[in-house]
């Protein structure tokens, strides 16, 4: 360090690291080194606005919300047409990211402003003979800061948390399913009356009465659809805009009624293995079903259509004589049994009705009464009263059920289809839970927004080029002369992914299937099932904390680019003559850039992020399903509150994320124009590059350059930026 005697005349330093006298420059153009709070007035406007916003909505939303929704978790804003829904969720959504965006913006400048050091806290650091980091954001320089600071950051930090994983789930869209019935008839459709046994049976599985089918048929009510757009419009997962289905034939032996095919979309749990239009796959063809995953098997539409010529299915009558058997807890036919266990049942007795009911689904067609009651007599039950409770009789009104045995059943071809449609139920819905949650952290924002603008802190050092300038106009003693080492921490990011159980989920994992799920489709193979829970707020969580990680990964991919820069900008002083870029310019010094970073990488970096996230909110989403029984009616205790998880999204956002990261680390990899000693971001190493000859502290608003020279009374060699008449300025040992 060298021992240098200032003139008088060298402005000097109060406490608040602002200089006591002027240059004619400043003279000219007063600083009051509280120009940072003119951005970050302009940040507490923003989020008072959208704090306003965020309420108004609320409030519209809660006007709107139908009576019968009702719901501190989720309400209903609009229902019908599935197309507007979606529109009016997208809608949503761009204003909620815009929303978002701004709103993050202006806390992470805040947040940059409390952790961006001021020149009192560099030189009480070096003093120590520690440094802080300038131009990046940094959380270590919190550890220097006052404690109002740190609780305001801290604050500012929590409070952005519900932002990211909570506020995309303030509004969503909902799907509606409709289970339909199908039938097959002749050409001249439904003629004739129904016994009432068959009639009951006609209206519990179709949902309508066969009169009310009679009506649309003799009215045209029915839509005409070929086979190949009867396949593609009923093979869907979730049927949202029609209802009952004709299957014209022109096979003679069809009954004038109709026959019994199968139930679609029947209302079920997400747990359970969903087959949505299985009936479909009924025909003799034995390539209709591929795994689905677990064991189980589900009808493909695509190996329909390939079938569609020859399309066949089995149908059979509504009702018909079949063995019935009646006891003290339970009655089935060899149908329905699986569907009358009981969890309240003793264990033994529930496998005794699962071995009877096995028996009658695969026997009872063949079977008479007296040779079920010879198997009945003729095995051990593990209830030794079970027999007695047993009560065996022939019923020729037993009813078809949704999953039919084809032991009954006959083939029929298909020639076109007849289908009924209906309103649609989609809905769009808001969380009141969530929205009040979202104001309260808007709120949290402006108020910590409000107390970083009253702290009394001048000259911060956002950049660089604003160390640079403070440096050489008011130099740092202690760094004079002194020996210092740089170090430059290189930082890797590495990627991983986890495999989430593809294979248990998805029929196969060929590249046609997969990129057949398409992005952010509900399909019953995609969504995520056996879960401990499908509550709103945990299914939000899940669907968004990876949001989370990615906000977090372009935090540390641009501090690397920052400081990569940084360094870039500071040793291009070494090649020409540059004037610097500060926050605040002064005479010809340059602007800094927005976000700290030059156009041509901040542009493809936030460009890159922003399909990145939108990627992530595809890959891995939030899904609501309303199922509707055959007749129309809601069914609240089959409603779908899942996420859903699109692999091709996340084939995508995995490789444009590994190209992100090869991209930075082939910079990381570029080399620096000269031997110019870096100085990073480091406070001590920049100070010590900055020690301009007595008399000269303008040299900051000129064009500098470095160099090296020695110093008399320093030891070393000194490097320096050299002016056009000047003989030192600018040094880094």
């Amino acid at each position: 360090m060298h021992n240098i005697e200032e003139p008088s005349d060298r402005a000097s330093i109060d406490d608040e690291g602002t200089s006591l006298s002027k240059t004619n420059e400043e003279v000219k153009k007063p600083r009051t080194g509280y120009e940072w709070k003119n951005g970050a007035f302009i940040c507490l406007c923003a989020a008072a606005s959208i704090l306003f916003l965020n309420i108004l909505f609320t409030i519209i939303a809660a006007s709107r919300a139908q009576q019968s929704s009702r719901s501190f978790e989720a309400e209903t804003i609009f229902e019908g047409s599935c197309t507007k829904a979606k529109r009016w969720s997208t809608g949503f959504h761009i204003l909620i990211n815009v929303l978002g965006t701004i709103l993050l913006g202006a806390s992470n400048y805040c947040m940059q402003c409390l952790s961006a050091p001021s020149r009192k806290d560099v030189d009480r650091v070096h003093t120590h003979g520690k440094w802080l980091d300038i131009g990046t954001p940094s959380v270590t320089n919190l550890r220097v800061m006052g404690w109002m600071q740190i609780i305001i950051w801290s604050v500012l930090a929590l409070a952005s948390l519900p932002f990211h994983v909570l506020y995309n789930a303030a509004v969503f869209s909902a799907l509606s399913s409709n289970a339909y019935g199908v039938v097959v008839v002749s050409p001249d459709g439904p003629a004739g009356s129904m016994n009432s046994t068959t009639g009951a049976c006609y209206e519990d599985l179709v949902g309508i009465d066969v009169v009310q089918v009679q009506a649309m048929y003799q009215g045209k009510e029915l839509e005409f659809l070929g086979k190949e757009d009867c396949i593609k419009t009923y093979g869907a997962a979730f049927l949202s805009n029609r209802r009952t289905l004709l299957l014209v034939t022109n096979d003679s032996s069809i009954s004038s009624l109709g026959l019994f095919v199968g139930v679609g979309s029947l209302p079920t749990s997400v747990d359970d293995n969903q087959n949505p239009f299985d009936w479909m796959c009924t025909g003799p063809d034995t390539d209709l079903y591929g795994d689905f995953g677990s064991g189980t098997s589900q009808c493909f539409q695509s190996a329909v259509l390939k079938h569609v010529n020859d399309w066949t299915v089995t149908a059979e009558p509504f009702a018909r004589n079949d063995i019935v058997v009646t006891g003290k807890d339970f009655a089935f036919t060899g149908q329905n049994y699986s569907g009358l266990l009981d969890s309240s049942l003793p264990q033994s007795t529930q496998g005794d009705i699962m071995g009877l009911g096995g028996f009658l689904r695969l026997e009872a067609s063949f079977n008479t009464v007296n040779e079920t009651l010879g198997f009945i007599q003729s095995q051990s039950w593990q209830t030794p009263s079970f027999e007695s409770q047993l009560n065996v009789y022939m019923s020729d009104s037993v009813c078809a059920t949704a999953s039919r045995a084809l032991s009954f059943s006959q083939y029929y071809s298909v020639d076109y289809c007849l289908s009924e449609k209906v309103e649609e139920h989609c809905r769009v819905m808001y969380s009141p839970a969530i929205c009040l949650l979202i104001i309260v952290c808007n709120a949290v924002k402006v108020i910590c927004i409000m107390f970083t603008i009253r702290l009394r802190r001048k000259e911060l050092l956002f950049t660089v080029g604003d160390a640079i300038s403070s440096f050489i106009k008011y130099p740092d003693r202690t760094t004079l002369g002194r020996s210092c080492t740089v170090c430059v921490v290189f930082g890797g990011a590495v990627t991983s992914y986890a495999y989430i159980g593809v294979e248990e989920y998805l029929p196969n994992t060929s590249i046609s299937t997969v990129w057949s799920l398409g992005f952010s489709e509900a399909r019953p193979e995609t969504m995520l099932r056996y879960l401990t829970t499908y509550n709103l707020l945990a299914m939000a969580l899940l669907s968004n904390a990876p949001q989370v990680i990615l906000s977090s990964l372009y935090y540390l991919i641009n501090s690397i680019l920052t400081c990569m820069l940084a360094s870039a900008e500071y040793t291009s002083y070494s090649v020409r003559r540059r004037y610097l870029r500060v926050s605040w310019p002064e005479g010809q010094q340059r602007s800094t850039y927005f976000l700290s970073l030059p156009y041509r990488f901040s542009i493809p970096t936030m460009t890159i992020s922003a399909i990145l996230h939108w990627l992530l909110s595809e890959s891995i989403f939030y899904v609501r399903v309303y199922q509707y029984d055959t007749a129309g009616t809601l069914d609240e205790t089959k409603t779908i509150s899942t996420c859903g998880m699109s692999p091709i999204a996340m084939i995508f956002t995995l490789s444009l994320a590994g190209l992100a990261l090869v991209i930075t680390f082939g910079l990381a990899l570029k080399r620096f124009p000269t031997q110019m000693p870096l100085a990073g971001n480091c406070s001590l190493a920049i100070s010590a590059a900055c020690h301009p000859p007595l008399g000269d502290e303008d040299a900051a608003l000129k064009p500098l350059m470095w160099g090296e020279v020695v110093i008399s009374g320093a030891s070393g060699k000194q490097g320096e930026v050299i002016m056009p008449g000047e003989e030192t300025n600018f040094q880094h040992k």
